[in-house]
């Protein structure tokens, strides 16, 4: 079974059964001189439509820095940042990409370690903490082999600690500065079940 394959199909079949909803929402609304009537198809706001119908590409961007100019990764150095999923949907997390304003080993190829927490849960998406590297740039993302369901409410963390050894330490001068941007789709509570069953086969 294709699992990428499989959930494109949902979402796509998903996405179809949200614009004949929007038509027949057009159909009515420019009776009653509604704005969203003035739309065409191609530029709909993705996000209009009734609660339980809804689901639209998003993301949340987590910045992190260990340092400016001068400074020193070591054993002890961690940082780690958060978001949380706002309460108008849920967020089916896909994959994440990174930015750096240094690619030397003070920001892009840094001795760090990532690990993901649903903090609602507890649960780590990696079962061990994987190097940062292992995160490509917007053109590159890391694509996760499946995707992971995050309610409403909820708030993830990311969390980079040093591999270095005990006793080790590297001066870098440079930027230590990490962006990293969480992306999906946002979907409306009731569309749960929708995509359950589109998962249910990965």
């Amino acid at each position: 079974m294709n699992n990428r394959y499989d959930l494109q199909k949902a979402i796509l079949a998903e996405a179809d059964r949200t614009k004949q909803i929007r038509s027949k929402e057009r159909s009515f609304q420019s009776q009653s001189g509604s704005p969203l009537s003035l739309f065409p198809d191609d530029i709909m706001p993705s996000n209009v439509g009734p609660l339980d119908e809804v689901m639209w590409p998003f993301f949340y961007r987590v910045d992190m820095t260990f340092g400016e100019g001068i400074f020193s990764y070591n054993n002890e150095s961690r940082n780690q940042g958060s978001f949380r999923v706002g309460n108008e949907g849920n967020f089916l997390l896909l994959g994440i990409f990174r930015d750096n304003r240094d690619y030397d080993v003070a920001g892009y190829q840094a001795p760090l370690l990532m690990t993901i927490r649903d903090d609602q849960s507890s649960r780590q998406l990696n079962t061990e903490a994987f190097p940062v590297q292992s995160i490509g740039t917007k053109g590159r993302p890391l694509k996760f082999k499946t995707p992971y369901l995050m309610y409403e409410n909820s708030q993830v963390t990311l969390e980079l600690k040093s591999w270095l050894p005990v006793g080790s330490e590297v001066e870098v001068e440079g930027s230590g500065f990490n962006s990293f941007v969480c992306y999906g789709y946002r979907i409306r509570s009731k569309d749960d079940a929708v995509i359950k069953q589109a998962l249910r086969g990965l």
